[in-house]
């Protein structure tokens, strides 16, 4: 066999069992949850979903920064188009000055 050769299996080797020494022996990591492999009865679903949805309330509900957001789409939407742009162009003049700034 040619030197190169033997050195491309030599370290192919190596990478392949030192991925295989790099994983713990046995089940999974400590710290990781173990759901107990069987399913979710309708009622522990429901239970939980209702859980989730009193931790994390979604979009709409209790968010004043969607509040926020709509009103200024709202706004966005009664302007002209020749104020939107004329908003764009101070936006876009704005950015190109703070760059010069830097």
């Amino acid at each position: 066999m040619r030197p190169f050769v033997r050195s491309v299996l030599a370290v192919l080797v190596t990478v392949v069992t030192a991925t295989a020494f790099a994983q713990a022996p046995g089940g999974p990591p400590p710290g990781r949850r173990d759901w107990g492999g069987g399913r979710m009865s309708g009622e522990e679903r429901q239970r939980l979903r209702e859980d989730l949805q009193r931790q994390h309330p979604g979009p709409g509900r209790a968010d004043p920064a969607n509040d926020e957001r709509a009103r200024r789409y709202a706004e966005w939407q009664r302007m002209s188009p020749e104020q939107r742009e004329g908003i764009r162009r101070e936006m876009r003049d704005a950015n190109r000055d703070f760059d010069r700034r830097r």
